[in-house]
Formats: structure tokens, sequence, C-alpha cells
């Protein structure tokens, strides 16, 4: 299942962790954009600083009341944004984190 929800690189966060998944070609970032989540960050999104599947850093968050998550898989099918590369900006410039 392909990623549809994309987002140019260039406007990932700073601090904002791209990272790759087993079985999807890409960057892709994780994003919470739930409005009970962004009221309690001062309506901004739910950002993942590092990498979001390692040390149950999106279990974690998506766990919570509201996600109706069962599996890090419908975590990543449901908010994962696929990374859209400008058109000038090679693949391997970018630091990324493998999964």
């Amino acid at each position: 299942m392909r990623i549809s929800r994309t987002v140019s690189l260039r406007e990932v966060g700073k601090d904002e962790c791209i990272f790759k998944r087993s079985g999807y070609t890409g960057h892709h970032v994780l994003r919470c954009s739930r409005p009970e989540c962004k009221k309690e960050l001062n309506g901004s999104l739910v950002v993942f600083t590092s990498h979001p599947f390692r040390n149950e850093l999106a279990l974690s968050h998506f766990s919570s009341e509201g996600h109706d998550i069962e599996s890090e898989a419908d975590i990543f099918h449901k908010f994962a944004v696929r990374g859209k590369l400008p058109s000038r900006t090679p693949s391997n410039d970018l630091e990324r984190d493998d999964y």
C-alpha cells in the first residue's frame, strides 16, 4: 500500500525525523494532526525528532485514546507522510534513518 499523503522535504521541520520504512520506497515523516493532540501543543502538529518506530515512541503516542490503532503498521498507514524530494536534490544528500 502506497502512502498518498505527501509533503515537500523542504517543508519538513529541521528537527523532524526523516526515515525510510522497509517495504516502502522513499522517505517519510510521521505526524499526528488530531485536533485533540494539537490542542495540547497550542495548535502544533505532533512530530517525532528521532525514529518513531524505535524505543516505542510512536506506540507511546498513538496508543492513547482516539487514535484507533492496533499496530505499528496501522500507525504508519494512518499517519505517515511521504516526503517529496525537491527536483534538484539527490536522495543521498539527505540524512535519513532506515527502518
